[in-house]
C-alpha cells in the first residue's frame, strides 16, 4: 500500500476544522477550565497546538534556522518553552488564543501540502519524514482536542 501524501495533510486540515468548530461553539468559561493534563486549561491545550504548529510551519519553511534554534532552546537559552507559551495564552483573549490557533494550523497547512513525504525534517528530537512528520502533527492536534472535548463534552 502506497502512502497517499496529499490524503494525509487532508487529514490533518480535517482534524484541524473539527477542533475549530469545537473551540468556536465553546462558551467563553470553557477555556478556562481544568483538563486531564495536570495544570494545563483548555486555552493552554490551544496554545500548545497553536505554538507547535508555528514551529512545525518554521520548521518546513527554514529548516536551518529552526534546527538552530532548538539547539539554543535545548541549551536553555531561551528558557522553558512550556511556561513561555502558557504565559503567552493566558494573557490573551480567548478569541486572540483561537486566532493564534488559526493562524499557525492554516500556516502549517499552507506549508505542508507542497512538501515531498520523504523530504527529512527537523524536529526536537531525530529528523523525520514529511509523512511522519504530519502524522505527528495529526496525532498531536487529535489528542489535544480529545483533551478539550472530554472537558467541554461537546
Amino acid at each position: 500500500m502506497s502512502l497517499d501524501y496529499d490524503q494525509l495533510v487532508d487529514d490533518l486540515e480535517a482534524e484541524q476544522a473539527a477542533i475549530g468548530r469545537v473551540l468556536e461553539q465553546m462558551p467563553e468559561s470553557a477555556w478556562d477550565l481544568q483538563t486531564h493534563a495536570p495544570g494545563w486549561l483548555v486555552r493552554d491545550q490551544v496554545a500548545h497546538l497553536a505554538y507547535f504548529d508555528e514551529k512545525a510551519a518554521f520548521a518546513i519553511n527554514d529548516p536551518d534556522a529552526f534546527r538552530d534554534e532548538v539547539a539554543k532552546t535545548l541549551a536553555g537559552e531561551l528558557g522553558n518553552v512550556e511556561q513561555g507559551y502558557i504565559a503567552r495564552d493566558r494573557a490573551m483573549t480567548t478569541r486572540e488564543v483561537l486566532d493564534w490557533w488559526r493562524k499557525a494550523s492554516s500556516d502549517l497547512i499552507r506549508a505542508a501540502r507542497p512538501l515531498d513525504a520523504k523530504t527529512r525534517m527537523p524536529w526536537y528530537g531525530p529528523d523525520m519524514s514529511g509523512a511522519s512528520f504530519v502524522t505527528a502533527r495529526l496525532m498531536e492536534t487529535w489528542s489535544h482536542g480529545l483533551d478539550v472535548v472530554d472537558v467541554v463534552g461537546i
